[in-house]
């Protein structure tokens, strides 16, 4: 047994909702029995009590300790309790499975009321339908209808009190007909239509015995309205009699359901099995006797009535073996003590059943007294004392009023036995003035009831007044809180649950008491109720319910159990009150969010307006330029004799200067839109800052002379270097650069670095107009300008800082103005970036000598034939799996690729998105990148590859360069496709193909259409390709050349004016998917293609690096054979120095030594095999002898081979 708190903690749970509208009638004794039984053995007690609507065919929602649909879940569960108490019936089918299998592990639990798979305590059904049944014999009735909840043969109440009913049909020969049972489901509203399907049935019965009282209740409706007089013409009877019962008219006669009695005896058997001292499967049954009210046709006080209370005279049946046998002693007045205990049972549902027999006893025996002595004292002060100890807000004085009413009957038998002197007449006198003292406390208990209740309704109606004007969480608690105590109710606790991982309710976040969650603001859920929340001197009983507020944000409430029934009450309009503050809150947020969405229109309006006059502006400057400058070139042109070379050459050099402003603007405006979309991203590199500060700083200096100023640097030598985009940050140190000789009339410049802690601080000052304070937190944000040099007619479209902003931000590292405010004191621009982590030096490392090539597949786990065909020739494969951003694969400083390559499934889907970001990285634009199929033999390779418009001639001759080694090798007539429907566009980039390749024959098309109809023609070497034109635009094209075999191998560069959209490259990814789909090359000549691709990389530097690269290739496939230098030498048709001359130019190394190096790197990949020995790996490798091999071995690793294969290598 838990030791918490010295004493055993229970747990009860209710097979249904406990409240509807109020506690259920039935639940509220069964927990009055638990909850005295706690008391009297000392144990903790937690009660879930589950809500819902008010109970229908559907018995609601449970309270469980379990996640389930349809459960509200409370922590009342075996993992806070010694053992659990469970009221069947089970609302949902999951939970006799979850109990059974609680059960079957050995955790202590019983159920209450009905039997599942375990322990129980539960009544004797059978006996009580009997009762009933042979009652109504007594009054003539032989055709008896049954009203049972459902027409199972299970084990539970329903089922027993069927087979009795039929028992009892059988047994005494009555009308037998099946159509006189109907279910009803233990509902009023399943009763009423059980009446309505017997009359229906046209079946003839003169009387009704419902399985419980609700379905009882509801046949006397469905009687009424049919016509059908009770108990005139129709006799009922019910079952479990409930509070309901005593509440009708007429009375339900009913058979007594000991609910409290059953509460009390469960507990006790629980604590005998968790201290084992009772089987696990014990079963108790609790008698149940018939009440006689008026519904089954009896009168107060008549013969039927006494005939039928006489019946059930078995002392063993109600009460307990000592309490009968202490009766023996006075046979005549026991037996009447009998009657008066049984009906005080049945009619007090929370007195116990000793007390019951002591009441009885006392009160027979003073009337006894009374009679002998001829005076009333004795009876009426027993009385008086008797209906003072029982005054509480549970029981009502009026069930004595059947006492007294007993004791009259057997006044012939009083009177006889004890020959008092009392006279009839004194005696009624004195059981009047009995029944005025009942009445008189009866009417008080009323009144004190409803005194209660209305000061609860009014405290309640006070709290929700308060509730309306709460606005948020902490208020609404906060009047929850204070109301307790005004509404009787010592203290409550509220807590939320909160979610970890998978688990919602894994944390309880506590919230009331206020005191307590200042310093339990947070427990396991499963741990309830901590220690510090309850004092430890005392039990606590403490009622669960679940505390529904909204989608994600619920919890529970804990009250006392002294008084459960307005609980329900508050935890509802609690519930209502958060749900308002949130909805409120949300309401506020949300208005709040309109206003600054409005707030925002407003803004990004006059933005848009500003935006267009300053880009107006800005663009018709250089345009202006371009223009007239291009107008005076055509004139001169045109007049040869006012010509001037050197005046057309300055101007040419005007207009060049004047379109790169145009398109520093255009690029800044791309940028901010990147920016919005957060597509701005870095190149990362290990950066040496003090180059690019040098750099920019002779750019600087060169503006600030031209301007007339003086400039300054002061760049120490030994900055740290970042991790950074050197382009980007070349980007924002000429922009703040710009930006100060701008702003500077006369005076200085002043370009400054400097070493802070964990970075390096840069910063540009200057003697210009400087920055109003007010306008210092704004001057980075998108267009603005301050309105000093707006003032004074200083152009720009406030996009520079706010890029800067951005671009370092993205580094890690902050920026900042300072500047006095006044006007022509300057300001300082100034930010700062992180230093790089690791020392430069060691992430540099010597260019590999082997041809790296980078795989991209989607799993790394299949099989990949293309691999291992590389590998054979010598290249080194690495292989991963694309992330969302390819830049998690090409880190900064880490060799880059010769070559990247993605596989078809792939390339299918996310091939011209990685192709972008890779173009987007410049230290990885001009990586060649394939995508690629190869199974069974068959290949296809597909080289992927895009230029934005307008071209660059720098990125063109990049992307042309493989073609210029391609015409030199073949020596054919070559030529390349342009398509593109802008006519000036489209001659600019022949003009432009044509001083790279010109040799090549140039090719035009002004359309798609026209573009197939020269496919249909000839088949050009390369095709440059538009997207976006009208009629067939360039996804045609693409279309019809993956439907066409002849053209499915033409290599094509996609030309585009923008970013890809997510719609393009799904459809370039198709036709990159269709092409790959249809095998054209063997295996070996998609690897010839490859391998191809890769000496274009390397071959792009000197025809130097191409020899190199054929010797490697040459090694790479014969290392295991005995080939020398002069082999190799031959191979590439030089002599043996030249070719080790160039060799080491290129490499640092001789050929024999790059040889043996890979001789020894394929050795160490057959010893980690394991499946040679060394001598057989030497030879494997291309060494003569073993010797020889483990000399260069040693040489080269540091080790021998036998110390690598110990894992002793130093591998140098």
């Amino acid at each position: 047994m838990s030791s918490r708190r010295n004493r055993p903690t229970i747990g009860v749970l209710a097979g249904w909702q406990a409240f509807g509208g109020s506690l259920d009638s039935f639940l509220e004794p069964v927990f009055q029995g638990i909850r005295c039984a706690a008391l009297d053995y000392g144990c903790n007690l937690l009660i879930a009590c589950g809500l819902g609507a008010a109970r229908g065919i559907d018995l609601g929602r449970p309270a469980w300790p379990v996640l389930f649909p349809g459960v509200d879940f409370v922590p009342v569960g075996p993992w806070n309790t010694d053992g659990l108490l469970v009221v069947p019936p089970l609302a949902l089918d999951v939970g006799t499975p979850y109990f059974s299998d609680l059960c079957a592990s050995g955790f202590p639990l019983v159920y209450v009321g009905c039997r599942e798979t375990g322990p129980a305590v539960i009544v004797d059904n059978t006996s009580g339908i009997l009762q009933a049944v042979n009652h109504l014999m007594e009054h003539g009735h032989r055709r008896i209808a049954f009203i049972s909840g459902h027409l199972s043969q299970s084990l539970d109440d329903s089922g027993q009190r069927l087979a009795a009913y039929q028992a009892a049909v059988k047994r005494w020969r009555l009308d037998d007909n099946p159509a006189l049972i109907a279910r009803g489901f233990h509902t009023p509203s399943g009763g009423y239509q059980a009446i309505k399907e017997l009359l229906n049935r046209n079946v003839t019965f003169t009387a009704v015995l419902a399985s419980n009282d609700e379905s009882a209740l509801g046949a006397i409706e469905a009687l009424r309205e049919a016509g059908k007089r009770v108990p005139q013409e129709v006799a009922v009877i019910g079952f479990d009699d409930r509070m309901e019962a005593r509440a009708y008219s007429p009375q339900l006669t009913t058979v007594h359901h000991p609910m409290f009695e059953m509460g009390y005896q469960s507990l006790i058997l629980l604590l005998k099995i968790m201290q084992g001292e009772a089987p696990r499967d014990r079963l108790i049954s609790i008698a149940t006797h018939l009440v006689v009210r008026a519904s089954c046709g009896c009168q107060p006080g008549s013969a039927t009535q006494g005939k039928a209370q006489s019946g059930r005279r078995t002392p063993t049946s109600v009460l307990s073996p000592d309490i009968a046998k202490g009766l023996q002693n006075h046979p005549k007045l026991d037996r009447i003590a009998l009657e008066m205990t049984q009906e005080l049972l049945g009619t007090i549902q929370g007195l116990r059943q000793s007390k019951a027999h002591q009441y009885s006893n006392d009160l027979l025996m003073s009337f006894q007294s009374s009679l002998i002595e001829g005076h009333p004292g004795s009876f009426i002060s027993t009385l008086t004392h008797i209906l003072e100890e029982v005054d509480t807000p549970d029981i009502y004085p009026e069930p004595w009023q059947e006492i007294i009413t007993l004791l009259h009957q057997r006044l012939p038998m009083l009177t006889a036995m004890s020959q008092g002197k009392a006279t009839s007449g004194q005696i009624e006198e004195w059981l009047h003035q009995a029944r005025l003292e009942i009445s008189a406390r009866n009417n008080a208990q009323y009144a004190r009831r409803r005194v209660q209740e209305n000061n609860l309704a009014n405290q309640i109606g006070l709290m929700n007044t308060r509730f309306l004007t709460a606005q948020d969480e902490n208020e609404v608690l906060d009047i929850f809180e204070t109301s307790l105590s005004e509404l009787g109710i010592e203290k409550a606790t509220i807590a939320f649950f909160e979610a970890q991982g998978e688990d919602p309710i894994a944390w309880s976040l506590l919230r009331l008491p206020k005191q307590a969650a200042q310093k339990i603001s947070r427990f396991p859920s499963r741990q309830f109720p901590p220690e510090e929340l309850y004092p430890s001197d005392q039990p606590f009983q403490l009622g669960l319910l679940p505390l529904l507020i909204q989608e994600g944000k619920n919890g529970y409430a804990a009250f006392e159990t002294s008084d459960l029934a307005p609980c329900a009450n508050l935890v509802r309009q609690l519930a209502a009150a958060l749900r308002g503050a949130h909805l409120y809150q949300q309401a506020l947020a949300a208005r709040r969010q309109a206003e600054e969405g409005w707030r925002m229109a407003e803004e990004a309006n006059q933005m848009k307006s500003r935006f267009l006059s300053i880009v107006s502006h800005e663009l018709r400057t250089p345009l202006n330029l371009i223009s007239g400058l291009s107008d005076i070139l055509l004139r001169d042109s045109r007049q040869e004799t006012t010509f001037d070379l050197g005046a057309q050459k300055k101007d040419l050099e005007r207009i060049y200067i004047a379109a790169q402003h145009l398109d520093s603007l255009i690029r800044d405006v791309i940028d901010l839109a990147h920016n919005e979309k957060g597509q701005l991203r870095l190149n990362l590199e290990l950066v040496q800052i003090e180059k690019i500060l040098h750099a920019a700083a002779a750019i600087g200096e060169q503006m600030a002379r031209d301007k007339g100023l003086n400039w300054h640097n002061d760049i120490p030598a030994d900055l740290p270097a970042v991790w950074g985009d050197a382009a980007r940050l070349r980007q924002v140190l000429l922009n703040l650069i710009s930006n100060a000789v701008k702003f500077t009339a006369q005076g200085d410049i002043w370009l400054s670095a400097s070493r802070v802690e964990g970075g390096v601080r840069i910063q540009v000052q200057d003697t210009g107009v400087g920055i109003a304070i007010d306008e210092q937190e704004i001057i980075f944000d998108e267009f603005r300008q301050s309105q000093r040099t707006a003032a004074r007619g200083f152009g720009g479209l406030g996009l520079g800082l706010a890029i800067c902003k951005r671009v370092v931000e993205l580094h890690n590292g902050s920026i900042g103005v300072w500047s006095s405010g006044e006007d022509g004191k300057g300001s300082t621009v100034y930010f700062t970036l992180p230093a790089a982590t690791t020392p430069a030096g060691s992430l540099k490392s010597e260019m590999s000598s082997i041809a790296h090539v980078l795989l991209l597949v989607d799993d790394t786990a299949t099989e990949l034939p293309i691999k291992t065909h590389l590998e054979r020739r010598g290249l080194l494969v690495s292989v991963e799996r694309i992330s969302d951003n390819l830049q998690d694969i090409l880190q900064p400083g880490q060799p880059l690729p010769d070559l990247i390559i993605i596989e078809a499934r792939l390339a299918s889907r996310r091939g011209w998105e990685i192709l972008q970001q890779v173009k987007d990285n410049p230290p990885s634009s001009h990586i060649p990148v394939f995508s690629y199929s190869l199974e069974g033999g068959i290949g296809s390779l597909m080289e992927l590859d895009f230029l934005t418009k307008p071209l660059q001639l720098s990125r063109l001759a990049e992307a042309l360069q493989p073609y210029k080694w391609v015409e030199k090798r073949n020596g054919d007539a070559s030529s390349i496709l342009i398509v593109d429907d802008e006519p000036e566009t489209l001659d600019m980039n022949a003009r432009m193909i044509e001083t790279q390749l010109p040799d090549f024959l140039i090719l035009r098309a002004r359309s798609g259409r026209e573009a197939l109809h020269i496919l249909q023609v000839c088949r050009p070497t390369l095709i440059l390709l538009d997207l976006m034109m009208p009629d067939v635009d360039g996804f045609g094209v693409l279309d019809a050349m993956r439907a066409t075999p002849e053209w499915r191998a033409i290599p094509v560069i996609v030309l585009t004016g923008q970013a890809l959209s997510g719609e393009e490259m799904e459809r370039l990814n198709k036709s990159a998917a269709f092409i790959l789909s249809k095998g054209i090359f063997t295996a070996e000549e998609t690897i010839q293609r490859i391998m191809a691709a890769i000496s274009y990389r390397r071959g792009a530097g000197s025809e130097t690096q191409r020899i190199i690269l054929r010797a490697m290739a040459f090694i790479h496939e014969h290392y295991a054979e005995p080939i020398s230098r002069s082999s190799i030498a031959a191979h590439v048709g030089l002599s043996e120095r030249h070719l080790t001359r160039c060799f080491h130019q290129e490499t640092g190394i001789t050929p024999i030594t790059y040889l043996n190096r890979y001789r020894i790197r394929q050795a160490k990949a057959l010893l980690d095999a394991g499946e040679n020995c060394i001598t057989d790996v030497a030879l494997a490798v291309g060494f003569s002898s073993s010797g020889y091999f483990a000399r260069v071995f040693r040489q080269e690793t540091g080790s021998s081979p036998r110390a690598y294969l110990r894992g002793e290598c130093l591998d140098t």
